[in-house]
């Protein structure tokens, strides 16, 4: 099996049920997320992952624009989960209506050291 190296996200397991850790460089594609979507789409169908778990230990702060692409992970059908989500990430998915569509720090994932 080929390992595949992903920029923006690193995976901590795979399959059906998988984690990633998103790594700081998703805030530098803030303004442009099509990488970043290209990226989790294809390891999505790579591994036809149903539920994603999301660690976000390494992203202070997670831009719109990204919420944006679990949505759409979401609304694909794959369920999204975000771990260890600061309180301002938690407050800003819960403003926004989408604690119901995307659950938050539901999932205890120890970050990577």
């Amino acid at each position: 099996m080929v390992k595949t190296e992903y920029e923006y996200f690193e995976i901590r397991e795979s399959g059906a049920l998988s984690i990633i850790r998103l790594l700081p460089a998703v805030a530098a594609a803030a303004t442009s997320t099509d990488d970043v979507q290209s990226e989790l789409m294809d390891f999505v169908a790579r591994e036809h992952c149903l539920k994603l778990v999301v660690d976000l230990s390494a992203v202070v702060y997670l831009p719109s624009a990204m919420i944006g692409v679990m949505v759409i992970l979401n609304s694909r059908g794959t369920e999204v989960h975000l771990a260890n989500a600061s309180d301002d990430n938690m407050h800003i998915m819960q403003i926004m209506g989408l604690t119901q569509r995307i659950r938050v720090n539901e999932y205890e994932v120890s970050p990577a050291g």
